[in-house]
């Protein structure tokens, strides 16, 4: 776990907890979003690339529309855990 995992900073402060608990809640509703606003393709955690892997997992198949529904939903996360990492990262809360 000390190489290729998201490091998860500890704040000094109490507002600065209560402000990362904020991007929290929205990553927890991330599976709310309809849209798609980054590409998912591009996003690697802890080295692959999961809507690559869940594609690669399912070929030769046909997909259900409950499948592409759940795919999207994979998108969705992804996409807004990328913008949510990049507010923390421009936020300076924690360095």
């Amino acid at each position: 776990m000390k190489i290729g995992f998201l490091r998860i900073p500890y704040p000094e402060y109490a507002d600065e907890f209560c402000r990362l608990a904020g991007y929290g809640e929205k990553l927890r509703h991330l599976y709310l979003l309809e849209g798609i606003e980054a590409d998912p393709e591009l996003a690697v955690f802890c080295g692959y690339q999961p809507t690559q892997k869940w594609l690669k997992d399912r070929k030769g198949r046909i997909l259900s529309t409950s499948n592409i529904y759940h795919y999207r939903k994979i998108i969705a996360a992804l996409s807004g855990t990328i913008a949510i990492q990049k507010e923390i990262d421009n936020s300076n809360i924690v360095q």
